[in-house]
């Protein structure tokens, strides 16, 4: 059973050239945002809003990095 925590819905959008913004993913409970930093940039190219509040989950991009580093699993 989810808790409340786990529950929310984001939308992930591009910028377009000429300012047009387009929705290009939906992540839910079991996804995450900022794959772009874990890949190795130094920001998203992206933008994330919340489109069914709840609580979630926040991790310092050099933690993971850290912890992918030390973790096979993790990275594949």
């Amino acid at each position: 059973m989810l808790g409340t925590q786990e529950a929310g819905i984001a939308s992930v959008v591009a910028t377009m050239t000429g300012g047009r913004q387009r929705e290009v993913g939906i992540i839910g409970y079991d996804g995450m945002t900022g794959v772009a930093v874990i890949l190795g940039q130094d920001s998203s190219p992206n933008e994330t809003y919340i489109q069914v509040a709840s609580n979630g989950w926040s991790l310092p991009v050099e933690n993971l990095r850290s912890m992918m580093a030390k973790s096979r699993s993790l990275r594949e």
